[in-house]
C-alpha cells in the first residue's frame, strides 16, 4: 500500500512539474492587403472639432490656439486652414512631411490629413505664383513709368529743338 501511495504521490508531484503552456488568445490577424493606419481613426473627430473652434475664434484667440497646440498633426491641420498666409502654409507643409500617412479609405484620419496636406501644397503654390505675378506686374509698372518719364522729357525737349531749327 505504501508503494502505491508513493507512486501516486510521485505521479502528482511530476504532473505539477509539467511545463505550463500559455493560454491561447485568439487574435484576429490584420489582412495582408490592408496595412495599419498611421493615425488613430478617432483623431478625425478631434481634427474637425479643432477646425470648427479655430474658425469661430477671433484672430488673437486663433494665434493663442496655435501657440498652445503642441501635437504636430493637429497644428499642421490648423495651419493649413483656408486663408492662411504663406508662412503658416510653409510651416504646415513642413509638419505634414514629418507625418507618415496612409491615405486609404479604411484610414479616415490619414486620408483627411493627406487631403489637408495636398490643400496646403496647392495654396502655397498659388500664393507663390501670385507673388511672382505681382512682381512681374510691379516690374511692368516700373517700366511703364520709366517710358512715360522719357516720353515726357522728349515732349519737353521737342519745342526747344523746333525753335532752334527755325532760328538757323
Amino acid at each position: 500500500m505504501k508503494k502505491i501511495a508513493g507512486i501516486i504521490a510521485l505521479a502528482l508531484f511530476t504532473y505539477g512539474c509539467q511545463p505550463m503552456t500559455k493560454p491561447s488568445i485568439e487574435v484576429e490577424p490584420l489582412p495582408q492587403d490592408e496595412p495599419a493606419c498611421f493615425l488613430d481613426n478617432d483623431l478625425l473627430h478631434q481634427l474637425m472639432a479643432d477646425e470648427h473652434l479655430f474658425i469661430t475664434l477671433s484672430e488673437a484667440d486663433q494665434k493663442l490656439m496655435l501657440e498652445r497646440t503642441q501635437e504636430p498633426t493637429r497644428l499642421a491641420n490648423l495651419l493649413s486652414i483656408s486663408g492662411s498666409d504663406k508662412a503658416a502654409l510653409s510651416k504646415a507643409k513642413e509638419l505634414f512631411t514629418q507625418v507618415s500617412l496612409f491615405p486609404e479609405s479604411h484610414c479616415p484620419s490619414d486620408q483627411y490629413l493627406y487631403l489637408r496636406f495636398r490643400h496646403a501644397q496647392a495654396n502655397l503654390a498659388a500664393l507663390n505664383k501670385l507673388g511672382s505675378t505681382q512682381q512681374a506686374v510691379q516690374e511692368r509698372d516700373r517700366t511703364i513709368e520709366t517710358l512715360r518719364q522719357q516720353i515726357e522729357a522728349l515732349t519737353q525737349i521737342e519745342p526747344a529743338i523746333t525753335r532752334q531749327r527755325e532760328e538757323q
